[in-house]
């Protein structure tokens, strides 16, 4: 009885260890068998809604904020930070660029002053880094017959500033001298001494006033406007309204 005993709690120890692999094995094979449950009284962490409610339901010096440091606070579990979106901040307008260039042309001014012209010639400009500018322009002539002379010479400098850049213009103020020399031999005949009288006017101005500058490419066209003065001589001076109008090859 005491053998029979034994065998038989030989074979039911033996069928309890060899059931376990069996049934880990069939669990291995089949990825869709049903997993263990977790008891029904164990929860995982709370949602973030329920964990504000139970802040706000805390005493305030146990209260902690949503954004503390893991670790700050001993006993808490580290917070979930909320994400939301930030807006993007407003791009600023792009300001038009400034052209600064040198360039060489012709340059052509008139005037309401007796003499009619303020400068003419071949011209120079250049534009500065701080949206300044200068121009320079110069024309000599001379010519000398058997008899005759006749000479003029027609030069001026103009300092520019812009006021408003554009991307095909440029708005600037300019302030500018002139100064024209014009001689003539035998003009006139004088009766009482019998003689040919020579003609020389000397002429200074100065103008200022606004100008616009187009500019396409290598190709700028301006034109100004202003008021000014002239003086030739003690008994020829005044005031003057001068227009002038230039054509450049930027490079």
């Amino acid at each position: 009885m005491k053998i029979a005993s034994t065998i038989s709690f030989t074979l039911i120890c033996a069928a309890a260890l060899f059931a376990q692999p069996v049934a880990d094995s069939a669990i291995a094979s089949n990825p869709h068998a049903q997993q263990p449950q977790a008891p029904a009284n164990i929860q995982g962490p709370a949602p973030v809604q329920q964990q504000q409610q139970q802040m706000q339901m805390m005493p305030p010096q146990q209260q902690r904020p949503m954004y503390a440091p893991y670790g700050a606070y001993q006993g808490y579990p580290p917070p979930q930070q909320i994400l939301q979106p930030v807006a993007a901040a407003p791009k600023e307008p792009e300001k038009p660029e400034t052209k600064y260039f040198n360039g060489v042309g012709l340059a052509l001014g008139l005037s309401s002053s007796p003499y009619g012209i303020t400068e003419f010639g071949l011209s120079y400009r250049h534009w500065f880094e701080g949206g300044s500018g200068l121009q320079l322009t110069l024309f000599p002539y001379f010519q000398k017959d058997k008899n005759d002379k006749y000479a003029n010479l027609s030069a001026g400098a103009s300092f520019l500033k812009i006021l408003h850049p554009a991307k095909r213009f440029n708005l600037y103020s300019f302030i500018s001298y002139s100064y024209n020399y014009k001689y003539e031999s035998n003009v006139e005949w004088d009766p009482n001494t019998s003689t040919a009288v020579d003609r020389e006017d000397k002429v200074h101005q100065i103008s200022f006033g606004p100008g616009i500058d187009f500019h396409v490419k290598n190709l700028s066209l301006n034109l100004q406007v202003g008021a000014g003065s002239y003086y030739e001589s003690k008994q020829v001076y005044g005031m003057c309204v001068n227009m002038e109008g230039a054509v450049f090859y930027a490079f």
